[in-house]
């Protein structure tokens, strides 16, 4: 029988090293990656809430799991300011 040698013609690297360190490095990118895209999607919302007549702070409620579904759907089955002030109705407080 023959003898099994799987890097017959590749010579062993030990600067190759532990590719930990890569995925490490592959993780922080992805992870600030991400942070880039929550922030980016907080702005939108914060400018669309804004732009609806309420207060854009409503926006951070996006961060909470099971309230942003819930404040979305509040937010699309409501009556916005900006709809009771082209009405004529004054706009509510708070």
């Amino acid at each position: 029988m023959q003898d099994y040698k799987p890097t017959e013609n590749v010579p062993f690297d030990p600067s190759a090293g532990d590719p930990t360190a890569m995925i490490a490095g592959m993780m922080g990118v992805f992870g600030i990656v991400w942070l880039a895209v929550v922030v980016f999607f907080l702005f939108l919302n914060w400018r669309i809430v804004s732009k609806a007549g309420y207060n854009g702070a409503l926006s951070l409620l996006m961060l909470i799991p099971l309230v942003n579904i819930v404040m979305y759907a509040i937010f699309a089955f409501s009556e916005w300011p900006v709809q009771k002030q082209a009405r004529g109705a004054a706009p509510a407080k708070g």
